[in-house]
């Protein structure tokens, strides 16, 4: 890329009284000059450092002094230019994900480079936060990671809008991550948590709850995609995963961005009609676990709770279930695992879990044959049926 021009033309005027005044001209964001102003100079250097300052405090702003915290201004909004540039090339970028990011330029990086001139900032000015932020050791590494990674996004664009001539957060690596362990019970848990003689005593005889928690065990459902069911979208032998409820956005697609089908066995089956035949809508539009009322899903918290309960009813405390991570996504890392150690095919694993990495993942999620998940329902009928 070629050298900046300059920011600012500065050329002398006449006055009535016969002195020659400095009037500079200071190049816009889109390169063409401005109207001319005064410096009120007649020092060429005098000059030069009066629009020199104006760019430095901000008062004029040029492509060369634009800031960092102007350029973001608005960046990761719904509807900026940045979004709907990515969304029109076919990339998804959800309301959650737009708020991780606005969170993380807001919190982590304004803070650091809101005052910079996007022009210049340095490959060390990057290295140098990054490494404050870990060692103050508030932020996992993960978190820094992914606040590098939002700054790199936005001066990456910046290059190509033509306010930097590099990326000085591209090519730096990420810090190491310790990802926690994931919490997952044993199958002597699972089939207690579910015995029917025991589900007065576990569940309250709270079919609703008890079937929300099978169908995670069951199917690997992420909480949102299990809340989105429907009564139409559950057969004999498989639900179809069309919606998931977001907690702060509401309704939106499946975290793969596509309906997809997951094996149910006959006994989770059954305990959802369990669940239905109590509940108090029956269209088949209506949501299967409904909170108070037939628009929206049970509460994060309520779902949470009940199942925090439950555990503490087959012996697993606070304290045991903090040490294990145990939380309603362990039901996604639990399926996983024991549909690897049965050895199904990965591909088939992630058609079921909706990891859409696989080629194998089309094949399996378009349609629902039985034959196909013949080795997940059986992976699913020993886990939660016990003898």
């Amino acid at each position: 890329m070629g050298r900046f021009k300059r920011d600012y033309a500065l050329y002398r005027r006449a006055t009535k009284g016969g002195r020659a005044i400095y009037y500079c001209r200071f190049r816009g964001e889109d390169e063409k000059y401005l109207t001319a102003v005064s410096t009120g100079c007649t020092d060429r250097r005098k000059a030069e450092a009066w629009a020199n300052r104006q760019l430095r405090e901000g008062i004029v702003v040029t492509k060369r002094s634009l800031t960092f915290g102007t350029f973001a201004d608005g960046w990761w909004a719904n509807e900026s230019p940045y979004v709907r540039s990515r969304r029109a090339r076919g990339f998804t970028l959800s309301p959650g994900y737009l708020a991780t990011m606005r969170t993380n330029l807001e919190r982590h990086v304004l803070p650091a480079f809101g005052q910079h001139r996007v022009a210049s900032i340095t490959p060390t000015d990057v290295e140098t936060w990054r490494l404050s932020l870990f060692e103050e050791g508030r932020l996992s590494p993960r978190t820094i990671n992914l606040a590098t990674r939002v700054l790199s996004v936005m001066l990456a664009e910046a290059v190509q809008r033509g306010f930097a001539a590099r990326n000085p957060a591209a090519g730096i690596g990420k810090l190491a991550e310790r990802p926690s362990a994931r919490g997952v019970m044993t199958l002597d848990e699972v089939r207690a948590l579910f015995d029917d003689k025991a589900t007065r005593r576990v569940w309250g005889d709270d079919h609703r709850h008890r079937a929300l928690n099978m169908v995670g065990a069951a199917s690997g459902l992420r909480l949102g995609e299990a809340l989105g069911l429907r009564r139409e979208d559950i057969f004999a032998d498989h639900a179809v995963v069309r919606r998931a409820w977001r907690r702060q956005h509401g309704w939106g697609p499946p975290k793969s961005d596509s309906d997809r089908v997951v094996p149910l066995p006959k006994t989770a089956v059954g305990v959802i009609q369990r669940a239905l035949e109590m509940s108090p809508f029956d269209e088949p539009v209506d949501l299967i676990f409904h909170g108070t009322d037939r628009e929206k899903p049970l509460g994060h918290k309520v779902v949470l709770s009940r199942l925090y309960l439950a555990l503490e009813k087959i012996g697993i405390d606070e304290e045991e279930r903090r040490a294990r991570s145990i939380s309603y996504h362990s039901w996604r890392h639990g399926l996983t695992t024991q549909l690897r150690a049965r050895g199904v095919p990965d591909g088939l694993v992630k058609s079921v879990t909706g990891h859409r990495t696989d080629a194998m993942v089309l094949h399996y999620g378009s349609h629902f044959h039985r034959d196909d998940y013949s080795d997940v329902l059986k992976a699913q009928a020993a886990m939660l049926d016990a003898g």
